[in-house]
């Protein structure tokens, strides 16, 4: 696994009141468990094309921007990255500076810091101490908000421990995450976030020889969504061979 993916947070959602940016969840949702990343930029380019956006639609808007970052930093699209990088910044910092959701702001500005030291590393003595920084800020102002969990949990599970990083107390930061994130759901759980936390907690419990806790996870992802295909095929194959060995 390329060290890019240490800053990987796609792992993250804003359940948004009901306006129209909202109404591309479900295509967003359906990009997630299919793998159709072209389908989720169109909803990014298309919510982008609106200059006259709320600031719910643009925290909507920074979800989904992060998202497909996310995926570009993985797949080596590092001018693409970039691009999108340097937009969700800008509306990150326009939110922060409308004070408008806060500890939401602050996980997401640790996510993009991440993104940035990952597309240039020579940034992290710069940002790193900022990325942690945000996302204990995040937890303090919203310890009710999944957002902050997850990405406590992202840093403690890549950083070193001699540097104080803990993939145990990542899993618990991951599991406060998904309980969290949960509950914020109430019931509709078709949401590409809370998949990802659950493939999340399943890959680290993986890494720690937790196999069986591992199976939990994974059979949760299945049951929200049997027909993810990522899931279905390299997770339970990567699960079965840890499981033999």
């Amino acid at each position: 696994m390329k060290i890019k993916l240490l800053f990987l947070f796609i792992l993250v959602c804003v359940v948004m009141p009901a306006d129209a940016a909202s109404n591309y969840k479900p295509i967003v949702y359906h990009a997630y468990v299919t793998n159709s990343i072209g389908e989720w930029k169109k909803v990014v380019d298309k919510i982008r094309s609106d200059k006259t956006i709320a600031n719910a639609e643009k925290l909507e808007l920074l979800n989904y921007e992060y998202g497909y970052v996310g995926w570009c930093v993985m797949n080596n699209k590092d001018n693409e990255a970039q691009s999108y990088l340097d937009h969700a910044v800008k509306i990150a910092e326009e939110l922060e500076n409308d004070k408008f959701e806060l500890a939401q702001i602050k996980a997401y500005k640790a996510a993009l810091w991440g993104f940035q030291i990952a597309l240039s590393y020579y940034k992290a003595p710069f940002l790193g101490f900022e990325c942690v920084d945000f996302a204990k800020q995040s937890v303090q102002l919203n310890k009710n908000h999944y957002l902050g969990y997850l990405q406590m949990g992202y840093i403690d599970f890549f950083l070193p421990s001699v540097f104080g990083g803990s993939k145990t107390r990542a899993i618990n930061n991951y599991i406060i995450a998904e309980k969290l994130l949960e509950k914020q759901l109430n019931g509709s759980l078709k949401d590409w976030n809370y998949i990802n936390i659950l493939v999340t907690i399943v890959q680290a419990c993986q890494s720690l020889g937790q196999n069986a806790k591992a199976k939990v996870y994974h059979d949760k992802v299945m049951k929200v969504e049997p027909t993810y295909k990522w899931a279905k095929s390299d997770l339970i194959d990567n699960l079965q061979n840890r499981t033999k060995n």
